[in-house]
C-alpha cells in the first residue's frame, strides 16, 4: 500500500451502465483516471486493485449495495486515502445519516449536478491531501509509526481472524550513519535518509508498506509475505542500496532484521531483535528469526 501520493484515480460503482458512461466521460476530460464497476462485489476488488482516491458509488447495486460497500471499507480500515462519495434518489436525513454511518465522506443526490459533482471531488482530494499529510513523516515522506501501528494492528487481527496469510516486517538500520552526520552534517544525512526512503519506495511491492520508525532506522510491513520471499526483498533492498548514488561520495550499507509473523510476539521488538542480531554478525547483514 504505497499511499505517499494521491495518484486522481476515481472508481465509479453503478449497476447503469448508462450512467457509468456519462460520468466517466466527463471525469476523464477533467484529467482523472477512472475505472468502473457495475456492482458492490466487483468496487470492492477494484479499491483493492486499483488503489483509487475517490469512490463515487450507487446506493442502490446488486450484489452488495453501496451501504454495505462502505461498511466493509471502513472495518477494513486499511484505505486511509480513499474519499467515498455516494449517490442516490433518496436523501432524507435518515438517508444521509445512514450512508454516513456506514463510512461515506460524502452524499449527493441523483440525478448528479456535474458542477457540484467535480467540487465534491475537488474537497475530497484536499481532505485527503491533509489526511496524507498527517499520516507521513516530515522529511522523508514514507510513513510515520503512528500510522504505521494502526496498519500493522489492523493486520495482525486480519492475520489472527484468518482473513489473511502472516505478514512478514523487516526492520532496517543505516550502518555507521552517524558518521555521516557527523562527516559531512545533518544536511547530507538527510538527503541520505530520503534517498532511501525513495528507494524503499521503489524497491517494494505496491502494497508493501515503508516506515521510518526514528533517526535512521526504517520498517517494512510486507503483506502475506513468507520467510523465502521476505529474504528476496531484503536482499533486494540491500543490494540496491549499495548501488544507490549519493553526494559527496557516501556509500551506504544496510543491516535488516526480518521476522514473519508470530501471534506470540510482538512484532515491532521481533523484528527489532533480529535486527540486533544482524549487527550483532556484523553490518550489512540480514538475519531472519
Amino acid at each position: 500500500m504505497k499511499a505517499q501520493r494521491l495518484n486522481n484515480r476515481i472508481l465509479i460503482a453503478d449497476d447503469e451502465r448508462s450512467s457509468r458512461f456519462l460520468l466517466s466521460q466527463f471525469l476523464v476530460k477533467k484529467g482523472y483516471e477512472v475505472f468502473e464497476a457495475q456492482d458492490g462485489e466487483e468496487a470492492l476488488a477494484l479499491v483493492l486493485e486499483k488503489s483509487p482516491n475517490i469512490l463515487l458509488m450507487d446506493l442502490s447495486m446488486p450484489k452488495k449495495d453501496g451501504l454495505e460497500v462502505a461498511k466493509e471499507l471502513k472495518t477494513e480500515g486499511n484505505f486511509p486515502l480513499l474519499y467515498v462519495i455516494l449517490l442516490t434518489g433518496h436523501t432524507s436525513d435518515g438517508d444521509i445519516k445512514r450512508a454516513m454511518d456506514a463510512g461515506a465522506n460524502a452524499f449527493l443526490p441523483k440525478p448528479v449536478e456535474l458542477t457540484e459533482l467535480i467540487n465534491q471531488i475537488r474537497l475530497g482530494m484536499a481532505e485527503l491531501d491533509t489526511r496524507r499529510l498527517l499520516m507521513l513523516d516530515s522529511l522523508t515522506h514514507v510513513f510515520n509509526p503512528e500510522q504505521f501501528n494502526k496498519y500493522l494492528c489492523n493486520a495482525e487481527q486480519r492475520v489472527k481472524e484468518g482473513k489473511d496469510e502472516p505478514f512478514s516486517l523487516l526492520a532496517l538500520d543505516l550502518d555507521h550513519f552517524k558518521v555521516v552526520n557527523d562527516t559531512f552534517g545533518h544536511e547530507a544525512g538527510d538527503q541520505v535518509l530520503t534517498s532511501f526512503a525513495n528507494l524503499l519506495g521503489e524497491v517494494t511491492r505496491k502494497n508493501d508498506l515503508p516506515c521510518r520508525l526514528s533517526g535512521d532506522r526504517f520498517l517494512v510491513f510486507l503483506p502475506e509475505t513468507g520467510k523465502e520471499a521476505t529474504l528476496m526483498i531484503a536482499g533486494r533492498i540491500q543490494s540496491k542500496t549499495a548501488e544507490l548514488e549519493l553526494p559527496l561520495g557516501i556509500k551506504l550499507s544496510v543491516s535488516i532484521g526480518a521476522v514473519t509473523f508470530d501471534p506470540t510476539q510482538d512484532s515491532i521488538a521481533w523484528a527489532e531483535s533480529a535486527l540486533a542480531e544482524a549487527k550483532t554478525q556484523g553490518r550489512g547483514l540480514i538475519h531472519h528469526l
